[in-house]
């Protein structure tokens, strides 16, 4: 299970991985708890050991073929290249995928990336462009997913959604929240909720559920919805460092009278809002008590002020200027947002059940987690840098690598599936991304719309209007 009694080269850096992939997902009936007494007991077409793979294979080998399609090119090729051994039955049809994703559930999922995570910390030495101070940085954010427009989708996530209700769209949606190591671009944990659900409870609770290893000596980094007294308490409650922006308006007195001031930087006390401290008095019978953080002033292109607030005060081992620039790493999570949904398409997903929609929204993130850890090149972590780009490993090729072979996970001839494997990690360590060094200017929304047919006028002048923020935005880069 460890890398470190290997060393780091060569073919002893991807074997240790590779056999402690095949111990987790060789343990996946200690997983699963059967709904009804005999599921998956059985010798069929598709064991735990197969379907598993193949709902990786599903949710994360991108959407271009149908299921009937993936089925086929996935067991053939599984069989012919000698993993799973064949009895001569047929490819399994997509409705036996159906029934047994049914009997499955989505908490083994849930379960084994958890799993996954503790072996990535625990085994994976940080380097040293990984951390920050030392810390591991961690970012958290939400993100609404489109759903199949059905009866249990809307009961189970969108209660008041559908075109027969005022104000609501047809599909249905659920609000996913997911904590992200930006630095090692690792996807740590992830809740999925009603989209009504508050993110601030969310992130309190994808917190109390997420691997006890990624959150040692952990700063988070948050966007402006996270921003509250109680949220802030928490962090600092369960020894976390944290970066959070604040809006400039409609927020603590503290806070407008340290931007009104034009300081830099500043310690500031944040009392408690009078009808939050009375409603979490009467859950927990404890008043909540105004605390110190550390105050500083962003500018923006466009002229507005906002404000990162940190507990971490200590201004000579953690400059003004190093916190703004950690905080620009939150970007990282919705990055991952934007190739699940764009790159992967995820949002056509292959289930119209509640517990299909989950299986595929935690299978695609073990997928990266895996793909990640298998790309690292063994000196660097597949990254280094040139006079003009930052070299890393390709994350989407990875992923998309590995969810094409995903039966490698699970095979009952392990020599061949290792053999395989190093062929795959190598294809995986080729591909690179290339990421610019020269800052990139940042540009502002410009809606391109098909115009209607009396409203060319306006729509002009709304592209006009964004080109002279464009224009700004340059002279002050």
């Amino acid at each position: 299970m460890a890398y470190r009694s290997y060393g780091y080269n060569g073919s002893m850096y991807t074997e240790p991985l590779c056999n402690a992939l095949f111990d987790l997902f060789g343990r996946l009936p200690s997983y699963f708890k059967p709904k009804r007494k005999g599921d998956f007991s059985r010798k069929r077409l598709l064991p735990l050991s197969r379907l598993v793979p193949f709902i990786l294979f599903l949710a994360a080998g991108g959407k271009d073929r149908k299921t009937d399609t993936k089925l086929s090119e996935f067991f053939l090729d599984a069989h012919h290249r000698g993993i799973w051994e064949w009895d001569g039955a047929s490819v399994p049809h997509r409705s036996a995928v159906t029934r047994a994703r049914a009997k499955l559930g989505w908490e083994p999922f849930a379960a084994v990336h958890g799993d996954l995570v503790s072996l990535a910390y625990q085994s994976r030495p940080a380097l040293d462009h990984e951390t920050f101070r030392g810390h591991t940085v961690l970012a958290i954010d939400g993100s609404d997913y489109r759903l199949p427009a059905t009866t249990a989708m809307r009961e189970a996530f969108a209660p008041g959604s559908g075109l027969d209700r005022k104000g609501s769209g047809h599909y249905p949606q659920c609000l996913v929240s997911t904590l992200y190591d930006v630095l090692r671009h690792w996807p740590v944990a992830r809740r999925v909720a009603p989209a009504r659900a508050g993110e601030r409870a969310e992130a309190l609770a994808l917190l109390e559920s997420a691997p006890r290893e990624a959150l040692v000596n952990a700063i988070l980094l948050l966007d402006q919805g996270y921003a509250s007294h109680e949220t802030m308490e928490k962090w600092s409650g369960m020894d976390l460092g944290f970066v959070q922006r604040n809006p400039g308006k409609k927020t603590f007195p503290a806070v407008e009278a340290f931007l009104a001031g034009g300081d830099a930087e500043a310690m500031l006390v944040l009392a408690p809002p009078r009808e939050s401290s009375a409603r979490r008095f009467r859950e927990t019978g404890r008043r909540p008590q105004p605390f110190r953080v550390r105050a500083i002033r962003l500018d923006h292109p466009d002229g507005t002020t906002s404000a990162l607030l940190t507990n971490l005060v200590d201004a000579d081992r953690y400059p003004a200027r190093d916190l703004i620039g950690l905080y620009t790493l939150r970007w990282g999570v919705e990055s991952h947002y934007g190739q699940e949904k764009f790159r992967f398409g995820l949002e056509k997903f292959h289930s119209r059940s509640p517990d299909g929609i989950r299986q595929e929204l935690y299978a695609v993130l073990s997928c990266f987690l895996m793909a990640r850890l298998l790309a690292d090149a063994p000196q660097d972590g597949g990254f280094r840098q040139t006079r003009r780009s930052e070299v890393q490993p390709r994350d989407s090729h990875a992923c998309l690598l590995l969810a094409r072979f995903a039966y490698l996970l699970t095979p009952t001839n392990p020599a061949a599936a290792l053999a395989i494997f190093r062929d795959v990690v190598r294809e995986m360590r080729r591909a690179k991304y290339h990421r610019p060094r020269a800052k990139r200017t940042s540009q502002p929304r410009i809606n391109k719309s098909p115009p209607g047919r009396w409203h060319g006028s306006s729509r002009m002048r709304r592209i006009k209007e964004a080109e002279k923020k464009l224009k700004k935005c340059r002279k002050i880069a």
